[in-house]
């Protein structure tokens, strides 16, 4: 069962590391600045939805989108698919020794409100019930980031802020040994 502290906990440990500058050569995605997520499991209504928001600016912006997509460490490039509907990225990761597929299916204007969908499959280290798990959302533009905020910021629904960036770059370090 996907609960509100499962998805908190995704979403702290995705911003670990993204594949996201390897879509920055994809074009444009959202329009800088803050967006409100909504996100709910599958069989929930938006009302119950959790909230977090998003700073971003045009550098920043594959990374900060993609956090919404769990299991983003040791990625292979994503791969983004334009059509006339929206935009579908895939990414394929290897998290403890299982690869991790994701894919985010989006539809929208992208510059004031977009919504979707994430779907996660394990290779192994997950039960079946997990495979295919997906989660719903829905991102609104409200305008400029707040005063103190900095593009990669991502404030959670328990008001703690987390940067895509800083976590991304530290992940990486580590895995660098320095």
């Amino acid at each position: 069962m996907l609960t509100t502290a499962r998805i908190l906990g995704a979403l702290g440990a995705l911003v670990l590391a993204g594949p996201g500058t390897a879509l920055a050569d994809a074009g444009n995605w959202r329009k800088p600045g803050l967006w409100d997520i909504a996100i709910w499991k599958d069989g929930q209504t938006i009302m119950r939805a959790i909230h977090v928001q998003q700073c971003s600016d045009v550098k920043s912006e594959p990374d900060v989108m993609l956090s919404l997509l769990p299991g983003q460490e040791n990625c292979d490039k994503p791969e983004a698919i334009r059509s006339s509907k929206g935009m579908t990225i895939k990414t394929r990761c290897k998290v403890h020794d299982s690869d991790v597929d994701g894919e985010m299916a989006m539809t929208g204007d992208f510059s004031k409100l977009y919504r979707g969908r994430t779907r996660v499959s394990f290779t192994r280290g997950f039960t079946a019930a997990k495979q295919g798990e997906s989660v719903n959302f829905e991102a609104r533009w409200l305008g400029a980031c707040k005063p103190g905020m900095t593009p990669g910021d991502m404030v959670l629904s328990n008001g703690i802020t987390v940067n895509v960036l800083r976590d991304k770059k530290r992940n990486e370090q580590a895995h660098q040994g320095g």
